[in-house]
């Protein structure tokens, strides 16, 4: 019922006592307001939510995300709101599978408006890096997500070491994307050196990681 946005059903279900509003499919391991999130079904997430004995955080099992992170990764704004609303619900809390914090998803996924309310949080970290090593910069250089790029570099400061220390490699060589134009904000007004702004080449390398590639097609099936 979660799962599908079938919010009178959710209703009826809970006002039953013997139904644990917290207890996870056998498959995936999810709860409700985990399915409820992941699929952006705002009024079930806030019916949910009503209940003190429903936790805000519990993850799945098969990623390891919690509700914050579902919704982060799909692109949910409204129930990014509501679950940023709770006190006990941290932004920074990322997957266990993986790594990745709810900023970390949405700029994967190139979602600028849950990057917006995200970023409007002064407790939201830019710079926590996955298992891979991958931060949410990364993934927005390598998805090409301009807009994206230029909201994290007005809280980042960059420097060489910086760009290198997150698993970048940024060259003129072909063998990307094209993402000329990204490479280009981020390296604009920072201390970058010249291997790094000389972008004559017709591509930028921005996702050479096989392991990152297999990461994303694995996540995304």
């Amino acid at each position: 019922a979660a799962e599908n946005g079938h919010e009178a059903v959710v209703k009826a279900l809970l006002a039953r006592e013997d139904v644990n509003p917290n207890t996870p499919d056998t498959e995936y391991g999810q709860t409700p307001l985990c399915w409820a999130a992941e699929n952006g079904h705002e009024a079930v997430v806030k019916t949910l939510l009503a209940r003190e004995d429903v936790n805000p955080n519990t993850p799945d099992t098969e990623y390891g995300q919690t509700p914050l992170c579902w919704a982060a990764e799909n692109g949910h704004e409204a129930v990014v709101k509501t679950l940023l609303a709770r006190e006990d619900v941290n932004p920074n809390t990322p997957d266990t599978k993986y790594g990745q914090t709810p900023l970390c998803l949405a700029a994967r996924r190139g979602h600028e408006a849950v990057i917006k309310i995200l970023l409007a949080r002064e407790d939201v970290r830019t710079d926590t890096p996955d298992n891979l090593n991958e931060t949410p910069l990364s993934w927005a250089l390598s998805g090409g997500h301009n807009q994206i790029i230029k909201m994290l570099r007005e809280r980042i400061s960059y420097s060489s070491d910086t760009v290198h220390d997150v698993g970048q490699v940024v060259t003129p060589q072909s063998a990307g994307h094209g993402q000329e134009y990204a490479a280009g904000m981020l390296c604009h007004g920072s201390d970058l050196g010249p291997d790094i702004t000389d972008l004559e080449g017709p591509n930028v390398n921005l996702s050479t990681n096989p392991k990152k590639r297999k990461r994303i097609s694995d996540h995304d099936e």
